[in-house]
């Protein structure tokens, strides 16, 4: 760190560690939402997407597809499966020596997309009680990273012949997965103490704007605007470009850059969403957004993903890497 800025952020971290102390109910009780939004959202929805992100990436798979698709498939898949996970294929893809780092760097904004998850489950069947709001969301999503993919080149770049790889083991593949999830977990809990700490001292619309634009999940359920919840959705918040700069070491972007495009991106699918709005209109129900609040769902759905996550934190803790099930788990 440059010496000018070594008395600056320990004065800082002091305060912070102030504020910790004075403000600790406030400061947990976020935490504690933070877990919740970890435990109820986050893993069940992000751990299987990375789990198969990496078998993806990390084995011969995609090399019995032509060059020309690879990129594609990937693309498509960066759609569906969240923020961070489309961030993770690209860094994988650029460690198998699939496609160079600066290919790379120049699709990233298309590949950070937030996935039928947020758009259709929690914005559109949550706060607007339409999924046909959610499905006009993802939608405008889609289209803005398909027109940025296009701007970029996506089509053009042609995958480099990696050397041969080899079948990576189910246990090796979780262990990955499992590490890449806990990191971003880590962000959303920090940026959720952050938030409370800062309400605890700032009037209500300072603390209200950073808490927006820190967590995506939180802007969300605060904001009362269709065009507002799809920028954020397209932004992501600085949390969620913490995430992607966590599990893209190989990409050595610029960030300010990435934020920017970003920003260019929620404009985008802003223009897009209001086109769809205008060709088939859609009533929204508005009046209850700020009531919204998320609940651990049941049934045998939740069951399964429970079940899910439980075996792959203990084959992340297994010592052996058989790649089979059973051994690995006794």
């Amino acid at each position: 760190m440059n010496r000018r800025f070594r008395w600056p952020m320990f004065i800082l971290l002091v305060l912070l560690l102030a504020g910790i102390c004075l403000m600790n109910q406030s400061v947990s009780q976020s935490v504690r939402d933070g877990l919740f939004v970890c435990g109820n959202t986050l893993i069940p929805t992000l751990l299987p997407a990375c789990l198969v992100a990496t078998l993806l990436t990390s084995g011969p798979y995609l090399s019995l597809l032509p060059q020309k698709l690879q990129t594609i498939i990937l693309f498509m898949f960066s759609l569906i499966s969240g923020y961070p996970v489309g961030a993770s294929l690209l860094n994988q893809s650029v460690e198998t020596r699939r496609i160079k780092a600066e290919q790379a760097r120049r699709l990233l904004p298309c590949f950070i997309n937030p996935g039928p998850g947020l758009t259709i489950g929690l914005v559109g069947e949550g706060l607007f009680h339409s999924p046909t709001v959610g499905w006009y969301l993802l939608s405008s999503q889609v289209l803005a990273s398909l027109t940025l993919f296009i701007i970029c080149g996506g089509f053009g770049v042609k995958p480099e012949n990696p050397p041969p790889l080899k079948s990576v083991t189910l246990t090796k593949a979780v262990e990955i997965s499992f590490d890449a999830v806990i990191r971003i977990c880590e962000y959303v809990i920090v940026a959720f103490a952050l938030s409370g700490l800062l309400s605890a001292f700032l009037p209500h619309a300072p603390a209200e704007l950073f808490t927006n634009l820190v967590e995506v999940t939180t802007g969300l359920l605060r904001c009362r605007n269709i065009y507002g919840s799809c920028f954020l959705i397209s932004f992501g918040g600085l949390c969620v470009h913490a995430q992607i700069h966590s599990v893209t070491p190989q990409l050595n972007y610029h960030p300010l850059k990435l934020i920017g495009v970003r920003i260019l991106h929620g404009i985008l699918s802003c223009a897009f969403l209001r086109v769809l709005f205008r060709i088939w209109p859609v009533h929204l129900a508005t009046a209850s957004l700020s009531s919204y609040t998320p609940v651990l769902s049941g049934g045998p759905g939740y069951l399964i993903l429970l079940c899910f996550v439980i075996i792959s934190f203990l084959l992340s803790l297994s010592r052996k890497k058989s790649g089979k099930l059973a051994e690995d788990l006794i």
